[in-house]
């Protein structure tokens, strides 16, 4: 089973995303947060976790932070980036920090289904 921390501050769009997740047989979400402050607070907390995906408009601050933080705590987990502002300078720094990967919230579910499981090693 693998394991998914989301960080994502639109409630309802979080929680769909995390009973789609867990529709699948091999992933499940360990952790839910929706701010970089909730994030943080569950990775000190020592949640274990396969992949992140982090949106990166956080109402309290720059999810490039807790892209830093996470791989401070967990350097061999992978981060998916799942935001719907896709510029440049702001994906770029993202990566800077240790995201693996980036996928706009525009994708298709069946899409970020499979970015996750293969980021995850599923």
């Amino acid at each position: 089973m693998k394991r998914v921390l989301l960080v994502e501050d639109h409630g309802s769009f979080r929680r769909a995303l995390a009973m789609f997740l867990e529709r699948k047989t091999d992933l499940k979400v360990v952790g839910e947060a929706g701010s970089v402050a909730e994030g943080l607070r569950l990775a000190r907390e020592g949640a274990r976790f396969d992949v992140a995906v982090i949106d990166l408009g956080l109402p309290d601050g720059d999810g490039v932070v807790l892209i830093r933080e996470l791989r401070r705590h967990q350097p061999d987990a992978s981060i998916l980036v799942l935001s719907v502002s896709l510029e440049r300078d702001h994906l770029a720094r993202a990566r800077e920090a240790g995201a693996n990967e980036v996928l706009g919230k525009e994708a298709r579910p069946e899409k970020l289904v499979a970015t996750v499981k293969r980021l995850a090693g599923a």
